[in-house]
């Protein structure tokens, strides 16, 4: 556990114990009266409350609206856990992992100009629904093209009915 400035927190021993902060010397209470000493607890009070001020106004740079976590950065942010990464930059979102990655949602959307898929199998458990498909080859049981009498393959017009199935 680390602070936000990425420092240790302070060890309880001792002589630390009774001291408003680790950082300065051990108050003197010996022979205060008891004015005194109210004074005294009333100036390590409001010393305490200003740096909880300044820990909150650190709290809300850090995180303005709550439940959402903002990170600015100039050029890039790295989260690395094991061998997978994150990475964000300006032009790129980055995704590196030797394990199973996965998405689970009720609608997963891209919209881009190119969706490139580099897998030697790709599989799909329902539809696959486009409204138009540009295969170099298909292999399948079945194929029942709608819409269009007639397909094109290569140089000659066939009839739908007839498509070959490889």
């Amino acid at each position: 556990m680390v602070d936000l400035k990425g420092n240790p927190p302070p060890t309880l021993s001792a002589q630390n114990m009774n001291r408003p902060s680790a950082a300065g010397p051990a108050p003197t209470t010996v022979g205060l009266s008891a004015e005194a000493r109210i004074a005294q607890l009333e100036s390590l009070c409001a010393r305490l409350s200003e740096q909880l001020r300044r820990q909150e106004q650190v709290l809300a740079a850090l995180f303005p609206t709550p439940g959402v976590i903002e990170l600015v950065a100039e050029r890039r942010i790295d989260l690395k856990v094991g061998g997978t990464s994150i990475s964000l930059d300006d032009i790129n979102l980055k995704m590196q992992t030797t394990v199973r990655a996965a998405v689970t949602a009720a609608k997963v959307e891209v919209a881009a100009s190119t969706v490139a898929l580099n897998a030697s199998l790709t599989s799909a458990s329902g539809i696959v629904k486009c409204p138009t498909l540009q295969a170099n080859a298909v292999i399948a049981s079945s194929y029942t093209p709608r819409g269009r009498q007639h397909l094109v393959t290569g140089r000659e017009t066939l009839p739908a009915a007839s498509v070959p199935v490889l």
